[in-house]
């Protein structure tokens, strides 16, 4: 179909995505858009609980399987299964269990295989501005990752409460899944993802030699603060590039304009 273009964007119009795609990906889909410049693909605290919901919908259900490494206690290793490369561990997994690896493996990488883009891009209408950005370690739980920034969101008041009388703007009142704990967060829970806003199809022109030359450095450009989301054994800060995300956050932009962290 013809693309509509719009304000740097374009809206896919009528994009007919594969048949296996559709009835999978269905609760993902939205209309769909092209967003050239990746630091404008932010996802809404409703869109990141769409992509939580749907690994509860299929994980366990498909029975999902991921590699681990290291310790496995607690997973259900899969029968007859080597070892693969240093140490490495395929097992069943769970839906709280899930990390960013394998969110990548069994949603980001096959729910955009046809078109070859980015996961915000299939579930968006147009560039989406980050408000903050996500420092994080693709290891955590997808669930945890919510929970911190469900979290974040009542604390920054990013949103209101359900019942109080000041009126919440921009709200998609029909979503269920922002009234939970009767918090209903605003389109200023707005926050950039690595994982979804860079294609994984093509991350050369995400990820370079210069470091202030990725769609990390440029989203934290656009960005009015950084979250860190730190896992439950601080593995985040062992990460070089969470190191530099902190650093040019606490070190860069806090030190030229009003940055938050």
């Amino acid at each position: 179909s013809t693309p509509l273009c719009n304000m740097g964007a374009c809206l896919t119009s009528k994009y007919r995505y594969p048949d296996d795609e559709r009835a999978t990906f269905y609760d993902l889909h939205d209309k769909g858009c092209t967003v050239a410049d990746t630091a404008m693909r932010a996802l809404t605290l409703s869109q990141l609980e769409k992509v939580l919901a749907h690994i509860q919908r299929r994980c366990e259900a498909e029975l999902w399987t991921g590699l681990r490494f290291g310790d496995v206690t607690g997973y259900q290793v899969v029968p007859g299964d080597q070892q693969e490369g240093a140490g490495g561990t395929r097992v069943f997994l769970t839906s709280d269990r899930v990390n960013l690896y394998d969110t990548n493996a069994h949603v980001i990488t096959p729910a955009t295989k046809s078109r070859a883009c980015s996961l915000m891009e299939i579930m968006s209408r147009g560039p989406q501005k980050p408000v903050w950005f996500v420092s994080h370690w693709w290891g955590e739980p997808v669930a945890d990752f919510l929970t911190c920034l469900r979290q974040h969101a009542k604390d920054r008041g990013l949103g209101s409460w359900k019942g109080m009388k000041s009126a919440i703007e921009q709200l998609d009142q029909n979503d269920p899944h922002f009234l939970q704990q009767d918090f209903v967060p605003s389109k200023r829970a707005c926050y950039w993802v690595c994982a979804y806003a860079n294609n994984q199809h093509a991350l050369y022109g995400a990820v370079t030699k210069d470091p202030k030359a990725t769609s990390f450095y440029y989203a934290m450009c656009l960005a009015e603060g950084t979250v860190s989301v730190v896992d439950t054994t601080g593995v985040c800060f062992t990460r070089v590039w969470c190191c530099f995300e902190v650093y040019t956050s606490l070190m860069d932009q806090a030190s030229r304009r009003d940055y938050r962290y």
